[in-house]
């Protein structure tokens, strides 16, 4: 029996996520510039009809091949705490100590990196960085935020969000300027102690101590 016009094969998602996946290699050119749909086309092994009829445009492939690589890396610290006796402050900065390691050992600098080069100013792409790369760090902290002032060690009543971006950003934003930027060969200095001194400050900012 033909299958009805317009309908989907019964493998199209796993199709549709294997295509972003492989396409998802080949989202920056060698020279630094956007990949075209060809580029992608290429990379997947597929026409560019092909990929056209799975994601209409190339801006669909990326922001599938941002979400698709997002689920391969680790992307996130753990946001439960091992055990209850641990101190905000040290468990703040066995957090971002955590981010660190991710970062540079495990690919999640790059997606940052790629996602900021790809999504800037692009609408579709901007949301699926935000949600795919952005968010899940975020949420993480967030939720190592909560677990510390459900215990009464962070100021009652603070905006939890706000404090997870206070948290997170000055450090991706030295990371960036030490590994992507490549700052460690003109302005070098330690992340590491970098992520300790800030959540001293953080935590004499929120604590209740």
């Amino acid at each position: 029996m033909a299958r009805p016009r317009g309908s989907r094969n019964r493998d199209y998602a796993q199709r549709r996520a294997d295509l972003a996946l492989r396409a998802s290699e080949a989202m920056i050119r060698q020279d630094g510039s956007p990949s075209t749909l060809s580029d992608l086309a290429h990379a997947a092994g597929v026409s560019v009809p092909t990929l056209r009829h799975y994601f209409d445009d190339r801006d669909g492939v990326i922001a599938a091949a941002l979400a698709k690589r997002a689920e391969y890396h680790l992307m996130t610290p753990k946001a439960d705490l091992d055990t209850e006796d641990v101190s905000v402050s040290d468990s703040l900065t066995a957090f971002l100590h955590g981010f660190i390691n991710l970062w540079r050992e495990l690919g999640v600098g790059q997606e940052f990196s790629v996602a900021l080069q790809l999504a800037m100013r692009n609408p579709i792409l901007g949301e699926a960085a935000v949600d795919h790369v952005f968010e899940p760090v975020l949420d993480a902290a967030q939720r190592r935020l909560t677990l510390h002032h459900d215990r009464g060690e962070l100021c009652k009543g603070m905006n939890l969000r706000i404090a997870a971006f206070s948290l997170l950003s000055p450090l991706i934003v030295g990371l960036l300027h030490q590994d992507q930027l490549s700052g460690d060969r003109c302005r070098p200095f330690d992340v590491w102690t970098m992520a300790q001194e800030h959540v001293d400050r953080f935590v004499r900012g929120y604590g209740t101590e």
